[in-house]
């Protein structure tokens, strides 16, 4: 998923906090070494600004830059493509608390709010390439669209947090911004992975979200970018 307005409050893992203007020199690269070699280069772009959201049909790895400490779930699923390792390190530290009091009651609703947990088109194997193409066919170019991102990320996804968020999304309006967050980010893959590794997986987040499954019909579910092979 996408994360505004701070690292404290926000769940999901495409959820950075809202860009901000900087130099260069003002990321930690001591701190974040991963972010600062290709293909982030956050040691020449440290935090997004609202005119670098250009239309693209392209992921921008560079908002990372904006939200470090996802730097070891991003770089073990981009650089190192091993998306379950990545799953179970970001599990990790979500239910550590790194990422805020209520994220792992929001990502454990959002992975079934929006049918990851029965997605059969996403496996280890995906690359950015293949999950971008299921971008597409999700959203059609919505998340590629500079307006469209700068107000995503300035109002939507901020507006989706509500004060209490300790039973996680109830949603898919609340979700999809997220989602889309995730495409523009390149992590859309690592997300559908870290939900099946973990949250799909645990007994508690499946009594207590698993509903979502029905409620939103993603079991007789024949959309392309849910099925292998489609």
């Amino acid at each position: 998923e996408g994360k505004p307005g701070g690292e404290d409050q926000s769940g999901g893992e495409s959820r950075p906090r809202n860009p901000q203007k900087g130099s260069a020199a003002s990321f930690d690269c001591q701190t974040y070494p991963k972010l600062c070699k290709e293909p982030f280069n956050c040691q020449r772009t440290p935090s997004l600004q609202w005119n670098d959201f250009t239309s693209s049909a392209k992921p921008n790895l560079g908002i990372w830059c904006s939200s470090p400490s996802y730097q070891d779930y991003i770089h073990q699923c981009i650089v190192e493509h091993d998306l379950v390792k990545a799953a179970h390190t970001q599990f990790e530290h979500t239910a550590a608390g790194r990422h805020g009091r209520d994220t792992l009651e929001l990502d454990g609703s959002y992975c079934f709010i929006d049918g990851h947990c029965l997605n059969e088109a996403v496996d280890e194997h995906t690359t950015l390439e293949e999950a971008t193409e299921m971008c597409n066919e999700r959203f059609g170019d919505r998340w590629t669209l500079a307006n469209g991102m700068q107000s995503l990320f300035l109002h939507d996804l901020p507006f989706a947090l509500t004060a209490n968020m300790s039973n996680g999304f109830k949603s898919r309006q609340q979700t999809e911004g997220f989602l889309m967050a995730a495409c523009k980010m390149g992590n859309y893959h690592c997300d559908v992975m870290y939900c099946k590794e973990t949250y799909c997986k645990n007994p508690y987040f499946i009594q207590k979200y698993s509903h979502f499954l029905d409620d939103f019909d993603w079991r007789h579910s024949s959309a392309s970018f849910q099925k292998k092979g489609s």
